[in-house]
């Protein structure tokens, strides 16, 4: 059995105000559980004391709102009741409610900053750094980030994991690995939020997963890989009030396993897996994948180092299953038996614990007669090219959708698969049959594809998937290609450039390996100078060149001899200037100012 696995190892940077997001465990109906061992561990059980013993008040301000929206203040004051239970606070607010993804959302400082808040806030009203601040939950410290005055708690809810963060503490007062009881106090309500406001505690939630990308704190921007964990803190209150919290056992749980991201297994193509498995008890490196019949007989097994199989995995209590990929073995194809795929995990104390997913293989009767015949017009294109195709699909039902995928050395798909469909803008109706004869077929000749952001330079591989009217999907065979500089050099169109003075570039672009010509148009690019350790950065424009009868691109600056003074001075010329990635550096060097 081959399974395909991704190595590529993410590290994000914490941002300075967290959020809360992300799934509960995966629970389907057709998904189990087994353990093989009955003892699973020790563990803190107490339940929580609900809704603690404060007789303190807190009015509903600033970013919560009031109106239709009763439930969740009165589980934000419940909230506060308990974590300021050891405070008499009479002028107490709950401030910013959590908000993410494409909701009418709450944003840090404003819409246009796009940053969007993460957890909820409250507020004492004190300023004196003497309000306790204790666990909302049982749990184990698991983290302390004295960057942020944060506390990260790892708790148990309706017997779901999840990390509590607790931020903006000062004068902490539990270590990494202390066992807390609701209410324990962790520090003083502080401000170490870098918005410059008063002091006051910032709450967010996330799944244990989140340590596969070796954070421990959520991050602000809308995009950040964090969202995929984050949870909002009010909806695991009602949790807490009735049922309680308590420090996790030595269990395993498997939390938003699914293929693809929640859809249906497909067989004959590469589905890939999502979600984690988590044990705080820590888990052996050995992981275990079987493909059953529906009388669970194993018809294929494989086994892997945790660690060495998956960069991804980033610590003994998490085990990161994402990006392995099954459904083009054997077993899944025509006429083969699939009906379970296994997944086994062994804890620190023996335990092993089975995870059953839903699968199927493809019907010996199933019509697979869609054929794939292409190639590219070349081995190599040019960064900013688009990716020429030559040949033709065809299938005697009639076809559907074509997508081409293409991703990286690393197996990441860098750009968004580009679709061919009925009734799409871009459709299989605009391209011709490759024969009069032969008119369920579809010529590829004029399909060309070209990412929004450029594809970087480098390794890449592609494949087209093949939709057919009846919905069987063909993946065609992998062709590899390399994307080339295309920026032959950065000019100074009169020679040297002036100090004080106005100056233009031109940039130049390689055609056909040796000729040069002005370059078209490279949107959203830049030219870079370090001058005396300041960034200047100038945008391109584009204008009609007589001399050449085409349109180049030129970038037109004036530096004053107090920013730009003679001398040899650093540049970069790259695409994407308002991007963070991919950020491709087309040509470099020195210019001197004369």
């Amino acid at each position: 059995m081959t399974i395909h696995f991704k190595t590529t190892l993410i590290t994000l940077t914490l941002a300075s105000l967290l959020t809360g997001c992300g799934g509960s465990e995966s629970n389907s109906e057709n998904d189990q559980y087994t353990e093989t061992v009955a003892d699973s561990g020790g563990g803190n059980t107490t339940t929580d004391n609900s809704g603690g013993g404060a007789t303190s008040t807190f009015s509903a301000a600033l970013g919560v709102a009031t109106a239709n929206n009763a439930s969740r203040i009165e589980s934000m004051r419940a909230m506060a009741n308990i974590v300021y239970a050891d405070n008499n606070i009479d002028n107490g607010t709950l401030n910013f409610d959590f908000k993410q993804g494409n909701e009418v959302g709450y944003y840090l400082t404003s819409e246009s900053d796009g940053s969007l808040h993460t957890g909820v806030d409250i507020q004492s009203g004190q300023s004196s750094n003497s309000i306790k601040i204790g666990s909302l939950v049982n749990g184990t410290v698991v983290d302390i980030n004295n960057e942020f005055g944060a506390v990260v708690v790892q708790t148990l809810i309706d017997d779901t994991p999840y990390h509590i963060s607790f931020l903006h503490l000062g004068n902490i007062q539990v270590d990494i690995g202390d066992e807390v009881t609701q209410g324990q106090i962790l520090g003083y309500e502080s401000n170490t939020s870098k918005y410059n406001i008063s002091q006051h505690l910032h709450i967010e939630a996330f799944t244990p997963c989140m340590e596969s990308i070796q954070n421990q704190l959520l991050d602000v921007k809308p995009d950040a890989t964090t969202w995929e964990f984050a949870v909002d803190p009010i909806s695991i209150m009602h949790g807490i009030l009735e049922r309680g919290s308590t420090t996790p056992s030595h269990k395993t749980h498997f939390l938003n396993v699914s293929f693809d991201e929640g859809k249906s297994f497909v067989p004959g193509v590469q589905n890939q897996l999502q979600g984690c498995a988590f044990n705080s008890g820590g888990f052996e490196e050995e992981l275990t994948f079987q493909i059953l019949d529906e009388d669970s007989a194993v018809l294929a097994s494989e086994t892997y180092n945790i660690k060495n199989a998956n960069n991804l995995f980033s610590s003994e209590t998490v085990a990161d299953l994402r990006d392995y990929k099954f459904g083009t073995e054997t077993e899944f194809l025509a006429g083969g038996n699939a009906s379970k795929l296994a997944i086994t995990l062994k804890q620190k104390n023996d335990t092993k614990t089975t995870y059953e997913l839903d699968v199927s293989s493809l019907p010996p009767e199933e019509d697979r007669s869609t054929s794939v015949d292409y190639e590219l017009a070349g081995n190599y294109f040019y960064f900013t090219d688009a990716i020429e195709l030559k040949g033709c699909i065809d299938d005697p039902d009639g076809i559907e959708s074509l997508t081409i995928k293409v991703k990286d050395e690393t197996n990441k798909t860098w750009l968004q698969p580009y679709t061919l469909g009925l009734g799409k803008e871009d459709t299989l109706d605009s391209l011709e049959a490759c024969s009069p004869e032969r008119e369920n077929s579809k010529s590829l000749d004029r399909v060309k594809f070209k990412s929004p952001y450029n594809v970087p330079l480098g390794s890449y591989s592609m494949y087209l998937e093949v939709v057919d009217t009846n919905g069987f999907i063909t993946d065609s065979e992998t062709i590899q290609f390399e994307v080339k500089n295309s920026v032959a050099s950065v000019e100074h169109t009169t020679g040297n450039p002036i100090a004080g003075g106005s100056n233009k570039f031109v940039i130049k672009r390689i055609e056909n390996d040796e000729q040069y010509h002005q370059i078209v148009n490279l949107p959203q690019s830049c030219l870079r100078f370090e001058i005396n350790e300041n960034i200047k950065i100038i945008y391109g424009n584009v204008e009609q060149a007589d001399d050449l009868g085409i349109y180049r691109q030129y970038f037109n600056t004036y530096f004053t001899t107090d920013q730009v003074p003679a001398g040899a001075h650093y540049y970069e010329f790259y695409s994407q200037c308002d991007q963070t990635d991919p950020k491709v550096v087309l040509s470099d060097g020195i210019f001197t100012f004369e």
